[in-house]
């Protein structure tokens, strides 16, 4: 619809895109979700349409699902957001993300409940967002060693021993772990 078609009216546009990315979003296909998201971002952007907020919070919300390194404010599109009221705190997150600090991502997300958890649509994503970076610091936690006590691992991402044990299970069925 949006490739074959003549010149379409961005706000349509937009909302194509949109409701695409949230449909790849539920089909935890989170580099699509992306992509449609990013589309649907500039396209509510060059229509001037408020939804333009929402939808880049969904935008760095798939890029952090999708474990990129690309940072989604390096975009031209996206940096004179960066600094807006209710863009900060996935500002914060993204940097808390890729320097791998757990401690900071939760403290992001809980002190900006209003911007982040209390969206309908990122609140359903949250448990996924968590596993993520868990996963991504234990991998990273674990690699100089051989041997590593579940306490110690439990007790660097704040979170129960059985529950880095669920993790860890799930690491090693994905083959991301020995």
């Amino acid at each position: 619809l949006t490739s074959n078609a003549v010149v379409l009216n961005p706000r349509v546009t937009g909302v194509i895109r949109e409701c695409g990315g949230k449909m790849y979003m539920r089909e935890k296909k989170w580099k699509k979700a992306y992509e449609d998201f990013f589309e649907a971002f500039k396209s509510y952007d060059e229509a001037g349409n408020p939804r333009r907020i929402e939808c880049l919070k969904y935008l760095v919300l798939s890029n952090l699902l999708s474990s990129r390194d690309i940072n989604p404010f390096d975009a031209n599109e996206a940096k004179p957001y960066k600094t807006h009221n209710e863009i900060v705190a996935m500002t914060e997150l993204v940097g808390a993300y890729h320097n791998n600090n757990i401690k900071n991502f939760e403290k992001v997300l809980k002190q900006n409940k209003k911007t982040i958890a209390e969206d309908p649509f990122i609140k359903t994503y949250i448990p996924d967002l968590l596993n993520n970076i868990r996963t991504k610091v234990l991998l990273k936690l674990i690699k100089p060693y051989t041997r590593i006590k579940m306490d110690f691992v439990a007790k660097e991402l704040f979170i129960p021993v059985e529950e880095v044990e669920k993790l860890c299970v799930e690491l090693i069925l994905d083959q991301q772990l020995d």
